[in-house]
């Protein structure tokens, strides 16, 4: 059979003829006991893939999701195995090495409730959870004390928009809530459930194989929970993508299919068909994986640039340009809100999609006014203060995100006199359920479209990126964008 010889993944399974691609991963699961590396490209139904080669596998299987829902729909397309999450699989292993222990997942804001002065904690709760719960992911303190110091390095040197004043004494909490958690054996939160088994090394089950989705945004600690189940008898085969990697800024392993690779010796195999995009968008897609190819019969689509410098000329009349099969995609926030609020000044839903809704409004309540002009006076001058703090110590990328986000809140407040209004407008976003989707290119991961808008692709790569790492996950991040359009990709340039 042909490598293209494969008709569209949606067909029923009893007229389905499998790609040679396919064809050779189930071989190799069927007959030889080598740990697989599947190389899939974006859509090229990886999941409908491993599902079939779970028939195959060695007993009992345990299909790795990447969420419940996932793993929920797969459990009941699985015709041999069993589908979880690491989280589910690690709550299992908690029940049965810490007699009593519940799943509360507020662990961390009581600890911080606890440990914190009421004043920082108001302040600071929200960001010294994230903190905490990121260095669990990160595997910090597996085998090793852990105190203060080593929290300031790992804030510093992370992606984190903490002004650098605050630094030393969120550090400090940190450490404090980080001990009191991980010492904690009766109550576990949701990070616990894959940190905690690792650290307290508890006996893992037997499976005589292991799949794993999405297995190119794992983090360090879910590297290690592989481990203990490879120790424990387990064939790993990881499926992913090494182009789609692109949240090692959360704390995912840029090289995490590499790393795989290396630590369990796979045998890698491509899934190189893409059954989501024409030919057009595939041919831009091979500009950076150039082994993508398009399905058989593939319609040509359509590739087409517009200017975004001119509102009025790219908007028309109608500022309802972008219609509910529409996705607008940006690397940042700041011109993707832009865009978000000309729609919403349409009168028109829309659906956001964006890390920056999260917290944007707590950290506007900050600034202590009511008026929406004093609030962008004061947030200029904070600019300046962070952007300085920023440029002393060498670190160009929070430069970039303190700029982002103070444009984000400009775009905001534009036209309005009152703060109230700048957060209703927020809150409006945060629960729009109807029209185009908004989103950055990191929340866009896993969504298609009919019609994709990429707008500003002339900020990937960001201007501070410089190492060889970084460049390559800004080139991924490309490709996620591009590889999203099912029948027409749009470039939203600046003129």
């Amino acid at each position: 059979m042909n490598l293209h010889d494969q008709v569209i993944a949606a067909d029923p399974p009893d007229t389905r003829q499998w790609s040679d691609y396919q064809q050779a991963i189930f071989e190799a699961v069927r007959s030889s006991d080598s740990n697989l590396l599947i190389q899939a490209v974006a859509g090229s139904g990886k999941t409908t893939t491993i599902i079939q080669a779970t028939n195959y596998a060695a007993s009992p299987a345990l299909f790795l999701a990447f969420n419940k829902d996932i793993a929920l729909d797969i459990q009941a397309k699985l015709e041999v195995g069993t589908a979880k999450t690491l989280n589910a699989l690690g709550h299992r292993l908690w029940m049965q090495n810490a007699a009593g222990a519940k799943l509360d997942a507020d662990k961390l804001e009581k600890l911080a409730v606890r440990e914190m002065p009421s004043d920082l904690y108001r302040k600071f709760g929200f960001m010294l959870k994230r903190i905490v719960g990121q260095a669990k992911s990160s595997g910090v303190g597996i085998g090793a004390q852990v105190n203060s110091s080593d929290f300031d390095h790992f804030i510093t040197n992370g992606e984190w928009d903490i002004d650098d004043a605050d630094i030393a004494s969120l550090a400090h909490y940190a450490a404090r809530v980080f001990n009191a958690s991980r010492s904690d054996l009766q109550t576990f939160d949701f990070d616990d459930q894959i940190y905690g088994p690792v650290y307290h090394d508890w006996s893992f089950p037997e499976f005589g194989t292991v799949l794993v989705d999405e297995a190119q945004d794992l983090n360090r600690i879910q590297h290690l929970f592989l481990q203990k189940l490879s120790e424990a008898g387990a064939r790993m085969i990881a499926v992913g993508d090494r182009h789609q990697a692109i949240y090692a800024f959360r704390g995912a392993l840029s090289n995490s299919l590499d790393l795989l690779a290396d630590h369990f010796k796979m045998e890698e195999l491509p899934l190189s068909i893409s059954y989501r995009c024409p030919l057009s968008v595939i041919r831009e897609a091979q500009q950076i994986v150039p082994h993508i190819e398009a399905r058989p019969g593939a319609p040509e689509g359509i590739v087409q640039y517009r200017s975004d410098s001119a509102p009025n000329e790219e908007f028309g009349e109608d500022p309802k340009l972008f219609e509910k099969d529409h996705l607008v995609i940006c690397r940042n926030n700041a011109p993707l809100f832009a865009a978000v609020m000309r729609h919403v000044r349409g009168r028109s839903p829309c659906r956001v999609r964006s890390n920056a809704l999260d917290g944007l409004g707590s950290f506007i309540k900050r600034f202590r006014t009511a008026d929406a002009r004093e609030m962008l006076l004061r947030l200029d001058r904070w600019l300046v203060k962070e952007t300085a703090a920023a440029e002393a110590k060498g670190m160009p990328w929070k430069v970039a995100a303190l700029e982002d986000k103070a444009n984000t809140i400009r775009s905001l407040a534009e036209g309005f006199t009152l703060v109230d209004e700048v957060l209703a407008v927020l809150r409006q976003l945060s629960e729009g359920r109807t029209g185009p989707i908004f989103s950055t290119i990191h929340k866009a991961k896993g969504l298609e479209a009919e019609h994709v808008y990429f707008l500003r692709p002339d900020l990937v790569p960001a201007w501070f990126v410089k190492e060889p790492a970084a460049l390559q996950q800004e080139q991924n991040l490309r490709y996620v964008a591009i590889t999203r359009a099912k029948q027409s990709l749009t470039y939203g340039v600046r003129r």
